[in-house]
């Protein structure tokens, strides 16, 4: 089934290339049957992610979270980690 992705999860094609390529002798109903629910997976996954695109300079990501920091022989202690991403395109702004 690694190859269903690369046809589109053409049942037609990944059946003639089982029967072609490995004398594959079952019916063209159970290789439907094993496609149909990668399929369906691949779609749903499709309509739950969403890439977009923005202007240079028009995006940036930050997360944060929490970190137990200990410093020399001080009693440890919560400490907000925090980072931000910036596009990589950002050294085309001239910043």
């Amino acid at each position: 089934m690694e190859r269903a992705p690369q046809v589109g999860y053409s049942a037609r094609i990944l059946y003639q290339e089982l029967c072609a390529q490995r004398g594959y002798a079952g019916g063209y109903g159970t290789v439907r049957d094993a496609v149909r629910p990668l399929r369906l997976e691949m779609g749903a996954a499709s309509l739950t992610q969403c890439r977009f695109e923005t202007g240079l300079g028009e995006q940036a990501q930050a997360d944060s979270g929490e970190v137990r920091v200990r410093l020399g022989h001080q009693t440890p202690r919560d400490s907000p980690p925090f980072g931000l991403g910036i596009p990589s395109r950002v050294g085309q702004l001239g910043v």
